[in-house]
């Protein structure tokens, strides 16, 4: 296998040892991803002539290496946890109509109600009295309808 052609280089680390670029190999007219290390030079071929040919200028410019620029990370504010308690609540509603769980009125009926009323309960409290930060937020119920 023998490089056709490569563009779009840029160095991948502070080191200028490895990078990355877009090449065309000969067994294939699609440009492929491909990072370049020179600690692979003079083991594999098709390394050593990208690696000489980048070095030559063959390729065009290596753009220089750019840090990664790390997240901020920004913690949810007491309104933003209050809505997700408001969306929860409402995504469980119909949980609380009386007829989804009467064996008498429903076929199926939801098993577990209660279980849903617990945890509607505690996301209700998150809703009236919420603190900004990251929460646990209680786990939704799997439904458990008769049979």
């Amino acid at each position: 296998m023998q490089v056709t052609n490569a563009y779009d280089l840029a160095w991948a680390n502070a080191q200028n040892t490895v990078f990355n670029c877009m090449v065309v190999f000969n067994t294939s007219p699609i440009p492929e991803p491909f990072a370049c290390s020179q600690d692979e030079v003079g083991q594999i071929d098709y390394v050593t002539q990208l690696w000489s040919g980048a070095m030559a200028g063959d390729y065009g410019p290596i753009a220089p290496y750019v840090e990664p620029v790390q997240p901020v990370v920004v913690m949810p504010t007491a309104y933003t946890n209050a809505q997700t308690a408001t969306k929860l609540l409402y995504e469980t509603d119909w949980t609380t109509i009386p007829d989804v769980a009467n064996p008498a009125v429903s076929n199926p009926y939801l098993m577990n109600q209660a279980d849903f009323a617990a945890y509607r309960s505690a996301v209700r409290a998150i809703a009236v009295n919420p603190t900004a930060g990251e929460l646990v937020w209680p786990t939704k119920p799997a439904e458990v309808w008769s049979s």
